[in-house]
């Protein structure tokens, strides 16, 4: 498993160039783990990386692109709460 430092990244992301190379390793982690996923394995069992249980690949593979525009969404809430149009809006 990957040491991603809980809610707030590692503590070693401090400047921006920090961040954005985590955040950029961080979808090439998930690209790496997506592509892993095949006919044969694609339902099996696995240990959930959140909390207690288990859940599947395609499991863990739909959540994590369905969670993306869950922040999308959050995004574009906050930037018209403050009076800025998003850029995909303009």
């Amino acid at each position: 498993p990957v040491d991603t430092g809980g809610e707030n990244g590692p503590d070693s992301a401090k400047s921006k160039a920090d961040i954005i190379k985590f955040l950029k390793d961080s979808f090439v982690y998930l690209h790496k783990a997506a592509e892993s996923v095949n006919e044969k394995n694609l339902v099996a069992p696995v240990k959930s990386p959140f909390g207690e249980g288990n859940s599947t690949r395609l499991a863990l593979t739909t959540g994590a692109v369905g969670h993306c525009f869950d922040h999308y969404g959050q995004m574009v809430e906050y930037l018209r709460m403050n009076g800025i149009i998003p850029p995909a809006s303009r």
